[in-house]
């Protein structure tokens, strides 16, 4: 890549318009005279606009592919250390992710790119986008002495496809994972695949053994290391487990047991925590109990930047009050989640409150609306692979479709239902 061709991916990465760049230093006709090529440019002009681009000039020279991967590898190691970066780093890593090196550079640039816009500066399109592009360069073949960089790539995309809530594809990585784990020797970081290999199969799996199984070898492994906070975290994640297993007094006990080991300033575990518990009291029955643990939840999500959960939060809260026939407070929630949620990155989301606002159609004997409103979600459930949700909601209007004995329209939500459980079994 020439020096014209950096500048300008750089530029536009950052969302600058070519007179932002050049304000003060030279004409924008320059500029876009280097950026195509036709002009090389003075070293007083790189020296200038190295700064405002957030590299340091020797990036914008070519480098000999030495150079290249000794920094790169620098990058990697510091990331792998403190899961961050700074933005120089995370530009040279930009600049570098397509020009022709070893698989092995490529590895360690895509990998953090990918992880970074997937987990710490969330931006889930252009993890995508810059996922699609690692496959012009990353091969599907694993290459021998490769192993361990290839496991960490596989955790990074399996990251992105869980928060864009395709669980099938995050799924797909950690089968990849699973077969290299035998490279891994962090023992850290194999807890680590247990709990995101739990956590998928918990988002695909209706029967929650498996899940269960993955997360006691997660927590068994953080017991060995001492790590308290992962420790409670797995606790979390079974507790969630064993409710939706209907084993109310297992998920009660790691419920507290996670409450316990939890830090009295952590509000994003204990709002999970709150929030799961009254899960458990809607199952017992107590639904004015779980109302104050939803109540609390909201409480401590209101001090985080965590909409998504919150969300959850209204979702329940509706469940609840629509047991309670309160109409009003199930609008008041309902619409506070539905205008929340981002149904390109929450599918899964944005379908259960949607499906829930066609209940309400049936309910005001809307049919037509409910209808079409089903069939509407039920579609969008298929695009975008949320398949437990597809086989609920093809059940519940072909039951619905059998009562109006509507037999031909059963049927076929029926078969569908049944396709996709077949689906998920191979």
């Amino acid at each position: 890549m020439v020096v014209g061709d950096r500048i300008r991916q750089l530029r536009l990465h950052k969302g600058m318009t070519q007179g932002e760049l050049v304000g003060g230093i030279t004409s924008v006709a320059y500029l876009s005279r280097v950026e195509n090529g036709n002009t090389k440019p003075s070293q007083n002009f790189i020296s200038s606009v190295a700064p405002k681009l957030g590299v340091k000039v020797e990036d914008l020279m070519e480098r000999r592919v030495d150079d290249v991967e000794q920094r790169v590898r620098e990058i990697y190691r510091q990331f792998q250390q403190e899961k961050n970066i700074i933005e120089e780093d995370l530009s040279f890593l930009r600049l570098n992710a397509t020009d022709l090196y070893p698989t092995s550079v490529h590895l360690k640039v895509y990998t953090i790119l990918i992880y970074y816009y997937s987990k710490l500066n969330i931006d889930l399109e252009e993890a995508y986008r810059i996922y699609e592009l690692s496959q012009r360069f990353i091969s599907e073949q694993v290459e021998s002495g490769l192993e361990e960089e290839f496991f960490y790539y596989y955790r990074a995309c399996g990251a992105m496809f869980f928060n864009k809530q395709n669980y099938m594809k995050a799924s797909h990585y950690d089968d990849l994972r699973e077969e290299l784990l035998v490279y891994v020797t962090n023992r850290k970081e194999i807890a680590n695949f247990y709990l995101d290999r739990s956590v998928t199969k918990q988002e695909i799996l209706t029967d929650q053994t498996v899940s269960l199984f993955y997360a006691q070898k997660a927590y068994d492994l953080y017991l060995e290391v001492n790590d308290q906070v992962q420790i409670a975290g797995v606790l979390i994640t079974m507790g969630i487990q064993y409710h939706m297993n209907q084993q109310l007094d297992k998920s009660v006990e790691s419920l507290t047991r996670a409450k316990e080991l939890v830090d009295p300033n952590n509000s994003y575990f204990l709002g999970i925590i709150e929030f799961h518990l009254g899960r458990v009291h809607v199952a017992q029955r107590n639904n004015e109990v779980a109302i104050e643990y939803y109540l609390r939840s909201l409480q401590y999500y209101e001090q985080l930047d965590v909409e998504e959960k919150r969300i959850h939060v209204y979702k329940r809260l509706v469940e609840v009050y629509i047991e309670l026939k309160e109409w009003e407070k199930v609008e008041y929630y309902l619409n506070e989640g539905l205008t929340a949620v981002d149904p390109d990155q929450s599918p899964s989301l944005y379908i259960d409150l949607s499906s829930i606002k066609a209940g309400t159609y049936r309910l005001r004997q809307d049919e037509a609306r409910y209808e079409k409103e089903m069939q509407r979600i039920i579609n969008l459930g298929v695009e975008s692979q949320q398949f437990i949700l597809v086989i609920k909601l093809a059940k519940q209007i072909a039951s619905y479709y059998f009562e109006k004995k509507a037999y031909k329209k059963s049927a076929n939500y029926f078969m569908m239902a049944t396709e996709y459980e077949v689906k998920l079994t191979l």
